[in-house]
């Protein structure tokens, strides 16, 4: 299907604790389903942040406590994703 031509709002969250992984990848599987992708591009999607902030979060020396910050947007019929890490 692809993304339509009618992107939502950019989505700018953030997260920390032991449920970081969890809300990330649920935000980012209800923005790809609002950007109009079906439900495999919506889980590809959703893989690439779990993965990303699960990485951050082993492998960085981040703590539960520590934030990181999750952007979502449409750009040119793609998908934008920015993970920044505060520190």
């Amino acid at each position: 299907m692809g993304i339509r031509d009618s992107i939502p709002a950019p989505l700018r969250a953030t997260f920390s604790g032991a449920n970081a992984v969890h809300e990330a990848t649920e935000a980012a599987r209800r923005f790809a389903v609002n950007a109009g992708l079906d439900a495999s591009e919506a889980s590809h999607l959703a893989i690439v942040v779990e993965e990303l902030v699960t990485n951050y979060y082993e492998h960085s020396g981040a703590g539960a406590a520590d934030t990181i910050d999750l952007e979502l947007s449409g750009q040119d019929r793609e998908i934008v994703l920015m993970l920044v890490d505060p520190g």
